[in-house]
């Protein structure tokens, strides 16, 4: 009585099964299940075994489609029923990649109704339900428990029958792959040592001698960098050349051509050669003759007083 249903509906599963892949060759699996269905008392059926076969698709981690048959032969007091359906359900998960995932379905699909009686009748249906999915350790192989209920429209009349389902799933086929989240790395690109999050000089020329903010040593801060620099103890201030060295090298106000002394201290009071005077003497008693320097007789013992002070 069902064989050509059943054929037909086959066809269509396998028309649905070999759709799936060309959507998504992703993650597969299949489901035989045991089913309860408690049919509609409007039928005039007894509640009875039934099973069914699911195949689906994990397309993310949280939705899976999938396609459904089912058979159900049904006794009656006025006559026995037998009923295949196939659906085409949308499954979401609650608790993805978790050993145990909760899920809430919904699907459409068509329904034969054939019996000893009547003739056999096509309809369409509609499910919501809710399961659960317990995966064992790492294998492919979950169990499944699952509730629904099942809305046969036919004609102006709806049968509700609610359909319990218990089975076992395995998954195959390609696996969602988990992307890691990008590892940040310093690194340093101009080789001088210093890594990148420090580098205020991220440029620097290979083999360079560089400070500890990555930047060119200029041990003089002439602005000219060690490596650069001809005349690297140029005082703090000079105006140099490219090459860091400057006519006044000491900045004490005498060129270099002329300066005596090349490294006076910064700041210090320098004479007439451009070295630096070390101490001023006051000699106020000491007196010389008029237009001349020659030191008045009586004043040589002042005047030896104070060069002794400097000694």
């Amino acid at each position: 009585m069902v064989n050509g249903t059943f054929l037909r509906a086959a066809i269509l599963l396998g028309i649905f099964c070999l759709a799936g892949p060309a959507v998504n060759a992703a993650e597969m699996y299949v489901t035989p299940a045991l089913t309860y269905v408690d049919d509609d008392p409007d039928r005039a059926a007894d509640d009875v075994m039934g099973g069914q076969i699911t195949v689906g698709w994990k397309l993310s981690p949280r939705v899976f489609v999938e396609g459904v048959l089912g058979y159900a032969d049904m006794p009656g007091f006025f006559q026995d029923i037998d009923i295949v359906d196939l659906t085409a359900n949308v499954l979401f998960s609650l608790g993805p990649d978790t050993r145990l995932s909760p899920y809430v379905l919904a699907g459409t699909g068509i329904m034969r109704t054939s019996s000893n009686v009547l003739e056999t009748e096509t309809s369409a249906l509609a499910n919501l339900g809710i399961g659960v999915m317990y995966r064992f350790g790492e294998s492919p192989v979950s169990l499944r428990l699952e509730y629904r209920q099942r809305f046969e429209l036919y004609n102006t009349v709806t049968y509700t029958d609610p359909i319990t389902s218990l089975g076992i799933q395995y998954s195959f086929g390609k696996k969602t792959e988990v992307v890691a989240a990008p590892v940040w790395r310093d690194g340093d690109d101009d080789n001088d040592g210093i890594m990148n999050s420090a580098d205020v000089c991220p440029g620097t020329p290979v083999g360079q001698s560089v400070n500890a903010r990555g930047c060119p040593r200029d041990s003089d801060f002439d602005g000219v960098g060690d490596d650069d620099d001809q005349c690297p103890n140029t005082a703090r201030g000079a105006i140099v050349n490219a090459v860091g060295c400057s006519d006044d090298q000491d900045v004490d106000g005498y060129k270099n051509s002329v300066d005596e002394c090349l490294e006076t201290n910064l700041g210090a009071r320098v004479d007439s050669g451009g070295c630096q005077i070390l101490a001023v003497i006051d000699l106020p008693s000491v007196k010389f003759e008029t237009g001349s320097d020659t030191i008045v007789d009586g004043y040589q013992i002042e005047l030896n007083r104070a060069a002794a002070s400097l000694v």
